[in-house]
């Protein structure tokens, strides 16, 4: 009967797919699901360094959803692939910064938010862990830029908007006003 073979089959193949607890030969703990002599499902990875891991695996690796934890008390939760964090999810650091955004092969690459422990924060692109492209960055005394942004620079055109209310609006390079650009007074006068 087709039925009875097609039962078989599947039985096997969970029959492979089990609950593992083991300490391996590095001295490295885990527990959880296990198939084809890897971590395979949902599991948690402790490394002998303090590291931790508990989430989802394929083949041995770190792939959909987790938390990856640090022995300094930095946390990532979210997205992995391959190993890596990668797709959303957010950073927290241990001096309370934190990141929540886009992530590829565990750099900030794509949209995201970052808030600093002194109060500063930057929301806009990023590339290879940098910032990169549009975005804002906002000081903890209320001034902000606002416009591009170069291997982690204020690089481009951009507005600089002082808590006075006085503003420069132009072209920067390495941090610096360069080349055209207009700086206004709070009063409206301008040069």
């Amino acid at each position: 009967d087709e039925n009875d073979d097609e039962t078989t089959t599947n039985r096997s193949s969970t029959e492979e797919f089990y609950h593992a607890e083991r300490v391996l030969p590095n001295g490295d703990y885990y527990t959880g699901q296990w198939y084809d002599n890897f971590p395979h499902g949902n599991g948690k990875y402790l490394w002998t360094d303090g590291c931790m891991y508990i989430g989802e695996w394929y083949n041995g690796k770190t792939m959909g959803n987790g938390k990856f934890g640090w022995p300094s008390g930095a946390t990532y939760e979210g997205e992995f692939k391959s190993g890596y964090m990668d797709g959303i999810g957010t950073y927290t650091g241990p001096s309370g910064d934190a990141y929540k955004g886009q992530w590829v092969m565990n750099l900030k690459h794509g949209h995201g938010v970052k808030s600093f422990a002194n109060g500063d924060a930057y929301d806009g692109e990023w590339r290879r862990g940098l910032q990169e492209g549009q975005g804002k960055y906002q000081w903890s005394d209320g001034s902000y830029y606002i416009g591009e942004w170069k291997n982690g620079t204020i690089c481009g055109k951009g507005s600089f908007v002082w808590t006075n209310g006085n503003r420069y609006d132009g072209f920067w390079d390495e941090g610096f006003p360069r080349g055209n650009g207009t700086y206004k007074w709070d009063d409206g006068s301008f040069y």
